[in-house]
């Protein structure tokens, strides 16, 4: 805590293996959460898992409108939705997510590509290398 999103960001480029799991955000999403759990051994110039996208790279330009380098490496990443807290929520179900966009995340992600343990309960999908950075929470 107390980096500049400058620092967040150079640590997050400048990872070269993941040997325990860590929080990383996404540039063009800095409030969400997610567990990094390692490398998924592809670059963002990979083909992307339905036809709609060329590829990884070109998945998150016209998605987020970030342009992300087709070297940049993908990471198994799984989003956490909701942080301990000791508040009360008034209404819980404000955090479930609606059927479309879980099956819009779960496209991200083949089940068969995945090559690290996972947390129960979360979607998992790639988060590239050069679009995120150190969570700060």
């Amino acid at each position: 805590a107390g980096r500049s999103e400058e620092e967040r960001t150079a640590a997050a480029r400048d990872t070269k293996a993941v040997a325990v799991r860590r929080f990383w955000s996404p540039v063009y999403s800095p409030y969400s959460t997610y567990i990094i759990h390692g490398d998924a051994k592809i670059t963002c110039a990979a083909p992307f898992p339905n036809e709609e996208y060329s590829s990884y790279c070109d998945y998150i330009a016209k998605h987020y409108e970030v342009t992300v380098p087709p070297h940049s490496r993908l990471y198994e990443a799984q989003r956490i939705w909701r942080l301990p807290t000791n508040v009360r929520r008034r209404n819980p179900r404000l955090f479930v997510l609606s059927e479309a966009r879980k099956k819009r995340q779960k496209v991200l992600v083949p089940q068969d590509d995945l090559q690290h343990d996972k947390c129960d309960g979360l979607v998992s999908v790639f988060l590239p290398q050069e679009a995120a950075m150190e969570s700060n929470f």
